[in-house]
C-alpha cells in the first residue's frame, strides 16, 4: 500500500508590528527612529521636497514695517530651529511687489533677514513668509 505524500503545511503569521518609517531631512535619524536604513531620495539641485519634521525643527516668525511703499524693517519674533541652509523668504500681500529678502542662518536659526530690495507699492504691511526648515533636496529613510 502506498501512502499519499504529504505536503508541508505553510502557516502564514501576520507581522506583530509593521516597521514605522519616515523620510527625514537629516542622515542621522532622530532617537524616535534609531535605525537608519541607508535609503535616500535625491532630486535635482533646484528641486525641493518636504521631509517629515521630527526633533528640533521649528518655523521662524517675523514681522516687518513699511515706509513710503517699501519694506524698511524686518524683526525676528522667533528664530526657529533646524535650518540647514538659507530658506527662501518672500513678502506676501500688502499690495506691493518686487521685494527681495534674504535670510541669514547661524547654528540652525534665523539670525537676520536682509532687505536686498524693499519692493514698491506696499500700502499695507505684508506677511513675511519663510520656507520651512525641513524642506530639502534630499531625504533619508529612518525606521523603528
Amino acid at each position: 500500500m502506498e501512502l499519499p505524500q504529504s505536503t508541508p503545511q505553510i502557516t502564514e503569521k501576520p507581522l506583530s508590528s509593521t516597521p514605522n518609517c519616515k523620510f527625514l531631512n537629516n542622515p542621522q535619524c532622530h532617537p524616535d527612529f534609531p535605525n537608519f536604513s541607508g535609503a535616500s531620495i535625491q532630486f535635482p539641485e533646484n528641486s525641493k521636497m518636504k521631509c517629515d519634521s521630527i526633533g528640533n525643527e521649528k518655523q521662524a516668525k517675523t514681522v516687518c514695517t513699511i515706509n513710503n511703499g517699501k519694506i524698511n524693517g524686518i524683526y525676528i519674533i522667533d528664530e526657529g530651529s533646524g535650518y540647514s541652509s538659507n530658506p527662501k523668504v518672500e513678502a506676501i500681500g500688502g499690495g506691493g511687489e518686487n521685494a527681495k529678502l534674504e535670510a541669514v542662518v547661524i547654528d540652525g536659526k534665523i539670525k537676520d533677514i536682509k532687505i536686498i530690495n524693499g519692493g514698491t507699492g506696499f500700502h499695507e504691511t505684508p506677511i513675511i513668509k519663510i520656507e520651512s526648515p525641513n524642506t530639502s533636496n534630499g531625504c533619508y529613510l529612518c525606521c523603528k
